[in-house]
């Protein structure tokens, strides 16, 4: 889930009974609100089937969290990450992979608010996350799930946000 892969996240392609919505509400005021609540909402299933037809057709509009500018409220993502290390992770003490997991994401996801801080020249902010997001390094590129394109990100990333954008800016208009 904290992959991105199939099943990722975010609320798009989830049933949960409505007890499990109440008992675990999104919260309100929160970007990034999925990953507030939807481990929660999954570690409180009875039940989980999974479908592998892809259903989904995202839309990127002006204005959405992916494609603004930085606002200090996208930091809610970072929230979101400390709330799930403190809630989810100690349920399962046994399964490093989890916390792995989850680190993965805050690296890789992290990279995208690090860019807008950047651009926006938020230096103090940039450097304080920068800093985190390099200290998982380790997780990062010697993770067997993590993707061969996330890893190259993450270190270009990491050696000079200037050459990642000349990279990202390349490939969006490659493709």
């Amino acid at each position: 889930m904290y992959y991105g892969d199939g099943t990722g996240v975010h609320a798009c392609g989830k049933l949960f009974r409505k007890s499990v919505l109440i008992q675990h509400p999104y919260p309100i005021g929160k970007l990034y609100e999925e990953t507030f609540a939807t481990p929660k909402h999954v570690l409180a299933a009875e039940k989980i089937a999974m479908v592998t037809k892809a259903t989904y057709n995202y839309y990127r509009r002006a204005g959405s969290i992916t494609t603004s500018s930085f606002t200090a409220k996208q930091l809610d993502f970072f929230e979101a990450i400390e709330e799930n290390e403190q809630s989810v992770i100690p349920l399962f003490p046994n399964h490093p992979q989890i916390l792995k997991a989850l680190q993965y994401r805050q690296a890789i996801y992290g990279i995208a608010l690090l860019d807008k801080m950047y651009e926006s020249h938020e230096y103090e902010l940039y450097r304080r996350y920068r800093k985190e997001i390099g200290k998982l390094y380790r997780t990062v590129l010697f993770n067997k799930k993590g993707s061969r394109v996330d890893k190259i990100r993450y270190l270009l990333f990491l050696i000079s946000p200037k050459l990642y954008n000349i990279v990202k800016n390349w490939y969006q208009k490659t493709n």
